[in-house]
């Protein structure tokens, strides 16, 4: 069974922003022209700028549209074993032949590994009638490590960059966080986080989850009335910017939490 994060990926639930409007209308172009569209597609963008999200709810949207066409979700860090064993790479080899859609995230973890970059540069050979799309971290140019020969062959597709949210868009990213949690920020508060210059989606979804957490544990513990509103957020927030792991609970700001959160589902 799909895990909550899996089912969340999907195309409703992406944010569009300036940053990225070419690369979702790539994405959304080849769901709906599979096997029609230029390939292989590869979407590029730093960490947390969505290009994994896109690449599932492509992979959710042509599952769901075309049931029964086989596709083909390669990992990255198999592709070497798989290399390895001449019995295990021509059976990857013959299911590139037969699907429907090729997907592979994070080119970057390829670098370095010949023969891993040898047996992709043979399965987009012989992807002909399949669509292949991938992710990197950087544009292949700069992707020395894969080596020239499946640089060149990737070089014949599309890239389509995915660049840093902007203001606006990490401010919806933020509101949409809040929902997904349950949770509902003042006006004050969303343009509070929105204004510290964070460009992964995944921090600014563990923030907020951080957020409601606390508030949600403030509350049992002390009382159920509503929390105060305020204008803006707290001095203060900043610290929480600190703390990288987005799983990690924070519990040492349950005030300025409550100030922040407006209400509670």
């Amino acid at each position: 069974m799909p895990s909550r994060a899996e089912e969340r990926l999907r195309f409703e639930t992406f944010v569009v922003g300036a940053g990225n409007r070419a690369a979702v209308l790539a994405v959304t172009a080849v769901a709906e022209h599979v096997g029609r569209s230029d390939s292989p597609l590869i979407i590029t963008g730093g960490v947390g700028t969505g290009k994994t999200h896109l690449l599932r709810a492509l992979r959710h949207f042509v599952a769901g549209r075309f049931p029964g066409r086989p596709h083909l979700v390669l990992d990255p860090h198999a592709l070497d074993a798989i290399a390895g064993s001449p019995e295990r790479r021509a059976e990857v080899l013959q299911q590139a032949q037969r699907a429907f859609l090729i997907a592979l995230d994070d080119l970057s973890h390829l670098e370095g590994k010949t023969a891993a970059c040898q047996l992709l540069a043979r399965i987009v050979d012989a992807a002909d009638m399949s669509q292949v799309v991938l992710t990197a971290d950087r544009p292949v140019e700069q992707l020395a490590g894969l080596g020239a020969s499946l640089r060149s062959r990737l070089a014949v597709g599309v890239q389509v960059a995915i660049d840093p949210p902007d203001l606006q868009t990490r401010a919806a990213l933020v509101h949409a966080a809040a929902l997904e949690y349950g949770a509902t920020l003042t006006d004050a508060a969303i343009d509070e986080i929105a204004r510290f210059a964070i460009t992964d989606a995944r921090q600014l979804f563990g923030y907020v989850r951080r957020l409601v957490a606390t508030q949600r544990f403030q509350v049992k513990v002390e009382s159920p009335r509503r929390p105060e509103l305020v204008e803006r957020a707290s001095e203060g927030f900043e610290d929480l910017l600190v703390f990288a792991d987005p799983e990690k609970i924070v519990w040492d700001w349950p005030e300025m939490s409550a100030r922040l959160i407006e209400e509670l589902d």
